[in-house]
């Protein structure tokens, strides 16, 4: 994929190939006293590149004339292989109760070669002025992370159609190769360990005859999150904490109308210590993480052949960054789609952000380029015919 970053200085241009190959294995065992057992195992090889070039001069203050050379920025190339074995197990000793649980374990492995001169210079290795080349090279190295990812949860029906549950569960994430070799400034490498997340989920869910809802509350904790100090280094130790209810409920007062919405409301905050732009921002919302987002729509079948629908985005006002001195202030758009299918063919309309609403799909705020918005798109139609040889 080529991907023009017009968000940065001198716009320059990424290029990602990656070839992977993959194959899965899975047992399944059930046993006569409601007892299954599912066993499995992954493998995925992939070999994946990066090259980041600037075709044009730095335009801008003289800072950023003098840390940013035209040229090739990243050239890299990272053989990754990630292996993992699971086994869960679920168990029903009464009628109305179900008890889950589960192991996994992964590896996951890097092979880093740096295709340019290590280090923080342009591509011939020209040092910058102070106080440096933006862009860092770390050498040629090889990194490996272990990871277990338990999980525990009980369901109980207390009517035919209607149930409670709860689970706890901690999962990970292994720093991307991006995060590790992808580095700025006077960083020469990154040594960083897996994310880690432990959280707690409980809920509701049932339905009727013509409605169904599920409602559910949960609470997460972060560690060792990775994140770009104020020394522009990837680091980890960051702590977050996530918390909130979802709701989805749909219901078909006609017999040709479903009405449905779903929504979250949640608080995502900086759980540690940590200084950002000169401030402590311990407690502050996470920047880019909205409180509310949600969505409602109604679908419409008047026959077999005819559809149409109206569906309607929100996504509350947001900080930018972690300092939360700047906003978002949100959005609210329309989408309509309406279809047609008669035997093999089917034909799709969709007019995307109907209203024409200016919008961003994401903000955020720098101290180098202040607000940056990656605009969303704008009113947009689609149609889409096909045919289906059955």
């Amino acid at each position: 994929m080529e991907f023009l970053m017009h968000f940065l200085p001198g716009e320059p241009v990424e290029t990602n190939p990656q070839t992977s190959v993959g194959v899965q294995a899975y047992y399944a065992l059930e046993s006569a006293q409601d007892l299954q057992l599912q066993c499995g195992g992954n493998l995925e090889l992939t070999d994946a590149a990066l090259r980041q070039i600037q075709f044009q001069p730095t335009q801008g203050s003289p800072f950023l004339i003098a840390t940013i050379p035209q040229g090739k920025q990243y050239d890299y190339e990272v053989l990754a292989s990630q292996s993992s074995l699971f086994c869960d197990v679920n168990w029903q000793p009464v009628s109305g109760w179900n008890f889950q649980a589960g192991l996994r374990y992964e590896h996951m492995a890097y092979d880093y070669d740096n295709r340019m001169l290590d280090g923080r210079t342009d591509e011939n290795g020209v040092p910058c002025a102070a106080p440096g080349c933006r862009y860092s090279r770390p050498a040629d190295r090889r990194d490996h992370f272990n990871n277990w990812s338990p999980f525990v949860g009980v369901t109980q029906r207390y009517r035919p159609n209607h149930q409670w549950f709860a689970n706890i569960s901690h999962g990970f994430r292994a720093p991307q190769a991006t995060e590790l070799y992808r580095l700025q400034r006077e960083q020469q490498s990154a040594d960083l360990d897996s994310e880690e997340m432990t959280g707690l989920e409980a809920g509701l869910r049932g339905a009727g005859r013509n409605w169904q809802y599920e409602l559910v509350g949960f609470s997460y904790l972060k560690r060792d999150v990775i994140f770009r100090d104020s020394d522009f280094f990837n680091v980890d130790g960051g702590k977050t904490s996530h918390r909130g209810i979802e709701l989805a409920l749909q219901v078909k007062p006609l017999q040709t109308l479903e009405l449905g919405l779903s929504g979250t409301y949640a608080s995502h905050r900086y759980s540690n210590m940590r200084i950002s732009g000169g401030e402590d921002i311990n407690g502050n919302l996470i920047d880019t993480a909205p409180r509310h987002v949600g969505s409602a729509f109604a679908h419409w079948r008047p026959s077999d052949a005819w559809w149409a629908e109206a569906r309607g985005i929100h996504v509350s006002r947001y900080y930018t960054n972690p300092e939360n001195a700047n906003r978002y202030p949100g959005h609210d758009y329309l989408n309509l789609l309406g279809g047609w299918k008669k035997d093999n063919w089917d034909f799709v309309l969709r007019l995307i952000n109907a209203t024409n609403v200016r919008y961003a799909e994401r903000a955020d705020n720098t101290q180098f380029s202040g607000d940056r918005y990656f605009p969303g798109r704008p009113r947009t139609l689609f149609g889409e015919l096909r045919y289906s040889w059955e």
